[in-house]
């Protein structure tokens, strides 16, 4: 749900954390956030550090990708590339999420991808356990999304009925 515009607006916008996302705001706190930016056509902001919480997310569930250094190994990057791509990399995964308008106003499809590091799988880990880890970090990042959607579609029927007075 939402004009994929303000799902974008909504990817940069890192105050809303604390309100839409508990579980989020544990791990990647507003108050660590910072603006991240350099030339192109994006809007980019890092959190660090990232802050191990007891959920899926926290770095020691997972290997990172390789050559990372130590700010790196304890960071999240978060890009949104103008004009539908929005990317997230922690230090040993990434997901994407793409909008694609519809012919419907205000309402976009939206395609959500995780990307496990190479290597990601720890040492110890049966390849079940692994798997288990990895389903529950792509639910917490579907999570993410979920409460996403209900604030945005919130925003658009408040946008909408504004219009309409």
């Amino acid at each position: 749900g939402g004009d994929w515009k303000l799902i974008a607006e909504n990817f940069v916008d890192f105050y809303h954390i604390n309100a839409v996302h508990p579980e989020l705001s544990r791990f990647s706190r507003v108050d660590d956030h910072q603006p991240y930016q350099g030339p192109g056509q994006y809007i980019g902001f890092v959190t660090n550090p990232l802050t191990n919480s007891g959920g899926p997310g926290d770095l020691h569930n997972f290997n990172l990708f390789p050559g990372l250094n130590p700010v790196e190994a304890s960071s999240a990057l978060f890009f949104q590339l103008f004009p539908n791509i929005s990317v997230t990399i922690y230090p040993h995964s990434v997901y994407t999420l793409m909008t694609f308008p519809t012919s419907t106003p205000g309402v976009t499809k939206e395609t959500l991808s995780l990307l496990m590091a190479p290597g990601a799988k720890l040492k110890d880990d049966t390849d079940e356990q692994y798997k288990e880890k990895c389903e529950e970090l792509l639910a917490f990042v579907v999570n993410i999304n979920d409460e996403d959607v209900v604030a945005i579609e919130n925003l658009q029927e408040g946008l909408y009925n504004a219009r309409d007075q």
